[in-house]
């Protein structure tokens, strides 16, 4: 249609610039009829019905249908061609094809392959037009920057200057030019650490076309450095447990299909996303938009977003515990976040035995909470969970991890730590905590950084009693090794020289406190942070990334900050730690105590030096609450 449309434009043009008079001579019936069609106006155009009915296509012979088909006669482009039907269909076409010709997208130029590798090799230059193919944020100790492809085969390069802060700020899938200016090494990455004279070509451009896909590479530790900073995708399935990876980074070992059990092929994530998705043993990860960061001799697969996924399988999801925080509620914690729409808000997914009875369940992260009948307090309690709760991920709650028991709401107690002994020669490490308000001890617990590393006993202590806990049970120098849950002198230092008759004696079987730097900290029955210490030696000038970590947490839950008030910027790393910790942690023989009843969790409510031990009684400057 849009081709006849054009016909019929072209012979209205060239009928229009002939002569006024029809041709003399021959069968010129046509010419006449086409004549007549051009001298009407706009009314005679609309009463084309009206024009006589004669046909001219019946005295036309044979030969002259090829150059009078017909659609070009008056009625049939009356039919064929409405006039409305002319517009669309031609313009809306003839807008696209101008605007693509006019305007292409921007794309990464070959030519600045060569470019990164020289730059690479050490050479200061510029790069022409790369793509920006991923946005790296600051977390922890790493800085914000920005990696930069032009083939699919490499090589990139990490720029370090925070594309928030450059003129424009930069996107995923801006084409740029700039001259790097200087170079640095960060953990064996070669890293462009200053940049001038940037522009924008355009934006918008597919970086997952410059992917390579990692699924069945087995050079990616051995030829590092030709995979450094490059976008990669495919599959790879988790290995190891998760553990510290840098800091405010979790990673694991990792396979592929081709390298399996190689220590040094890894995955790295911050550790927000995996506090939300739980990577664990034999997740199977698709990458669509993930980089090769690398630390020393690591190929770190690493991404910031679970958009840079498109699918992880994992184990299904576990109940991981269950407490009840009130006489007529009940907690729930998963290892990973929940798929909120797929809770049901009456609480049938969850069943109790005991006779108690659910009405309601809300879901917030990896935590639902029940509302129940009441229950009876210390009562030993069952939780079973349907397999219509889901993860966030897609899986299913399934038996046997699925169940959890727990004991019936009562009034827990309050704890604060005291006093800390981390440094003890011929001995266990000691702790104590202060009965702030009585009640179970029952579901509360002691860590040390993000490790758990005692379960207190369900038994109920009383305010302004104190608690001894002797940590290194095994160590026969230690004590008896047995805890007090009776009473108070159940084993007198008469007979238990390491005890303390007015405070309640409890045995961990840890071999001993970190005295370097180290976060401690009481978790109540419900999973929260109820106390914290930060604490570090004397000579502290950086941080282990699991105190970091706990850091970041007992910061998050409000229970430290700077004396004075706020934070630091990037968090208690290294450094800032050291400079808010409580001093003298490594001090041999001695304690670091708090110096009076108030608590502003700040180094401030701690000794700024080591004292002798006041274990089993108040320090000095307290009185009983």
């Amino acid at each position: 249609m849009k081709k006849f449309a054009l016909m019929m434009l072209v012979l209205g043009i060239t009928a229009a610039c002939g002569d006024d008079d029809p041709p003399k001579g021959g069968n010129n019936t046509n010419n006449d009829t086409v004549n007549n069609i051009e001298d009407m106006g706009p009314d005679d155009m609309n009463n084309v019905e009206d024009m006589p009915t004669n046909n001219p296509q019946e005295d036309m012979g044979p030969d002259l249908e090829p150059d009078m088909p017909e659609p070009d006669m008056p009625a049939d482009m009356e039919e064929d061609m409405p006039e409305p039907d002319m517009e669309p269909d031609m313009e809306p076409d003839m807008e696209v094809d101008m605007e693509v010709d006019m305007d292409p997208p921007a794309m990464p130029d070959p030519a600045s392959e060569a470019e990164i590798a020289l730059i690479r090799g050490g050479t200061l230059g510029s790069v022409t037009a790369a793509a920006v193919t991923y946005i790296k944020p600051a977390v922890g100790n790493d800085v914000a920057g920005f990696f930069v492809q032009a083939t699919q085969q490499g090589p990139a390069i990490f720029v370090a200057v925070d594309p928030a802060t450059t003129t424009p700020a930069l996107n995923v899938g801006d084409i740029v030019g700039f001259t790097v200016d200087t170079l640095t090494d960060i953990d064996g990455n070669t890293v462009a650490n200053a940049i001038s004279n940037l522009t924008v070509a355009g934006g918008g451009f597919d970086v997952t076309t410059l992917a390579q896909d990692i699924t069945a590479v087995n050079d990616i530790v051995s030829a590092l450095p030709t995979y450094e900073a490059e976008l990669v995708s495919g599959q790879i399935e988790v290995l190891t447990d998760i553990g510290f990876a840098g800091s405010g980074h979790s990673g694991s070992d990792v396979n592929n299909t081709v390298l399996v059990g190689d220590l040094n092929f890894e995955f790295r994530v911050p550790n927000d996303l995996q506090d939300v998705y739980t990577f664990e043993p034999f997740c199977l990860l698709t990458l669509e938009t993930a980089h090769v960061w690398r630390f020393q001799d690591r190929a770190q697969i690493s991404f910031y977003s679970i958009d840079d996924l498109s699918d992880a399988t994992c184990p299904a999801p576990k109940v991981t515990g269950a407490v009840g925080t009130a006489p007529t509620e009940v907690v729930i914690d998963f290892n990973r976040h929940l798929d909120a729409a797929s809770v049901l808000p009456d609480g049938s997914q969850f069943t109790l035995d005991g006779g108690l009875t659910v009405s309601a369940a809300s879901v917030s992260g990896n935590r639902v909470t029940l509302t129940v009948s009441t229950q009876t307090p210390g009562e030993a309690y069952i939780v079973t969970v349907a397999d219509t709760v889901l993860d966030i991920l897609g899986g299913a709650v399934v038996a046997p991890d699925n169940e959890e028991i727990f004991e019936g709401y009562a009034t827990p107690a309050v704890l604060r730590i005291n006093e800390v002994a981390a440094e003890q020669t011929g001995g266990c490490d000691l702790v104590e905590f202060r009965v702030i308000s009585g009640g179970t001890l029952g579901g509360m617990s002691f860590n040390e950084r993000t490790s758990n590393i005692f379960d207190f006993p369900s038994i109920d202590v009383a305010t302004n009693d104190l608690i001894v806990l002797h940590i290194d049970a095994n160590d026969a120098n230690c004590g008896n090794g047995t805890s007090e849950t009776t009473a108070k002198n159940e084993f007198p230092q008469a007979t238990v020289a390491q005890n303390y008759d007015d405070a309640w004696d409890f045995y961990s079987t840890d071999s001993g406190l970190t005295s370097t730097d180290n976060v401690f900290t009481v978790v109540n029955r419900a999973g929260d942070i109820e106390d914290a210490i930060f604490a570090a030696r004397d000579a502290c000038t950086s941080a282990a990334g699991g105190t970091e970590t706990r850091a970041a947490q007992v910061a998050a839950a409000n229970e430290w900050e700077n004396v004075g008030g706020g934070q630091p910027a990037g968090g208690y790393i290294d450094a800032d730690f050291c400079a808010n910790a409580a001093p003298g942690l490594d001090q041999e023989d001695v304690s670091i105590q708090r110096v009076d009843d108030g608590d502003t969790n700040t180094a401030a409510d701690w000794t700024t030096a080591p004292q002798a031990f006041t274990f089993g009684a108040l320090n000095a400057g307290q009185t009983a609450f």
